[in-house]
């Protein structure tokens, strides 16, 4: 899979999944806590497993880290919404864009995974033109 098909199928994933579980969290009495408490940690892991499945060993164990920051950045951006009073229906629509063009803007924030990338395909190119019969002898 190139690069650019695992991070729309990342990119995919993470904003269905986003839309999905803030709302779940909101029918909850405890919506609040959850935005204060655990709610960045678990986008946090849920990036880091996202981008791992996709991406597989180009994620480093120092991208992870990147990469579960970005995730718990949503923490705060939902604290901020909640604390503006906008509606339920914004506050996914807005996280949602927002996870949209975090996913989207990856290669400035964590650019050594698809500079990895870049090295496997042209590793893959050097197997297959080595695999042509040598017409020299």
């Amino acid at each position: 899979m190139s690069y650019e098909e695992c991070l729309e199928n990342v990119k995919s994933k993470l904003v269905k999944f986003t839309g999905t579980y803030i709302k779940e969290n909101q029918e909850s009495a405890w919506f609040s806590m959850w935005i204060d408490s655990e709610c960045g940690h678990e986008f946090g892991h849920k990036y880091t497993e996202t981008f791992k499945e996709f991406f597989g060993d180009n994620v480093t164990n120092e991208d992870i880290q990147v990469i579960f920051t970005t995730g718990n950045q949503i923490g705060f951006l939902l604290r901020a919404l909640e604390n503006s009073d906008v509606s339920e229906s914004k506050m996914i629509r807005v996280a949602k864009m927002f996870v949209a063009a975090q996913i989207e803007d990856f290669g400035n924030w964590c650019g050594d995974v698809s500079m990895r990338m870049c090295e496997d395909e042209d590793e893959d190119e050097d197997v297959e033109t080595n695999d042509e019969p040598n017409q020299l002898l």
